[in-house]
């Protein structure tokens, strides 16, 4: 239960192995903070997911400090609903049920392994995040892409935004290596893009 986020990549540059995972980054940031929408995380790569998803939550304390990243796992559930309680209960239904004009300060709940989570705890989670935006709160679902993780996203509404991570081709992982042989980041690069194509 919130477990402290570790962004610290020995001092390299965000890593991206196509621009248009940049911008679909980008977009994703604007997305929780700006729009108030959840967000869907999928790949068939764990360590692509897990590079991203890394990439993804550095940007949000960096575009927002004041926003909060909180940590969830599937046992934790419990524990992730308490706080949506703990939310609500400073707050009357009508304020929790209106979208805010302002912008205050987004509060990101980040669920690992969703795709562990039981039925009901995913149509509880949407159902709250959907019910009360005033609430402002947003989930971040971390998903594999099995038909469990798919029935997952199914739940939420189309305000869900979703991104299905590729793994880099031959051609933009050779590029990222010598780009990183020039940077000096060549090994960290090689063991990253080990463990991607491990397809796990």
């Amino acid at each position: 239960l919130n477990t402290s986020l570790n962004l610290e990549d020995g001092g390299m540059a965000p890593l991206y192995f196509r621009n248009a995972d940049r911008l679909r980054l980008e977009g994703c940031v604007a997305g929780l903070l700006r729009d108030g929408r959840s967000l869907a995380l999928s790949s068939n790569r764990e360590a692509a997911l897990d590079h991203y998803s890394r990439l993804l939550f550095a940007r949000l304390r960096e575009s927002s400090p004041s926003s909060q990243l909180e940590v969830y796992f599937p046992a934790d559930t419990a524990a992730m609903l308490a706080r949506f309680n703990d939310v609500l209960a400073t707050q009357s239904v009508q304020q929790a049920m209106k979208v805010s004009g302002t912008e205050p300060v987004a509060r990101i709940m980040i669920v690992h392994d969703a795709g562990a989570l039981a039925d009901h705890e995913v149509q509880l989670l949407a159902r709250l995040v959907q019910n009360f935006p005033g609430a402002n709160i947003r989930i971040v679902l971390l998903l594999g892409t099995s038909a469990r993780s798919r029935k997952i996203f199914e739940s939420f509404d189309r305000r869900m935004l979703r991104w299905d991570i590729e793994a880099p081709t031959e051609e933009q992982a050779q590029a990222a290596l010598e780009l990183a042989r020039h940077e000096g980041h060549f090994n960290a690069v090689q063991q990253l893009l080990q463990r991607i194509q491990r397809k796990r």
